[in-house]
């Protein structure tokens, strides 16, 4: 039996996630990890990206992942100190946002 202490919301109980379903516990998708990991990640998931398009993707995510943790309102301060894009370390949900970001079209106004 669901308490309503145990759900995010109304709308968690009635389409309950999907990595829940599967037994992946939700922070496991905050949590930093390297690009290499990331990647084994995805693809063990069913995301087949060539070389150049990871790249991109990765990029993309490292630079919003940083941005936002230089904003004045995150009391973190600004990132890990790594210099090269192939060293820091991202959650998985910045990488799986900037790829559903980049598949978005999105008309000019």
């Amino acid at each position: 039996r669901l308490w309503a202490e145990d759900l995010d919301s109304a709308a968690a109980a009635m389409a309950p996630d999907v990595a829940c379903i599967k037994g992946v516990d939700r922070s496991e998708f905050a949590r930093p990890r390297g690009r290499a990991e990331v990647r084994s990640l995805l693809e063990a998931a069913g995301y087949r990206l060539r070389s150049r398009s990871f790249d991109e993707l990765w990029h993309r995510a490292a630079q919003e992942y940083h941005l936002a943790l230089a904003t004045p309102h995150n009391a973190r301060g600004g990132g890990s100190g790594c210099s090269r894009m192939e060293e820091v370390e991202i959650p998985l949900s910045v990488v799986i946002e900037s790829y559903i970001g980049s598949r978005l079209c999105v008309p000019h106004l």
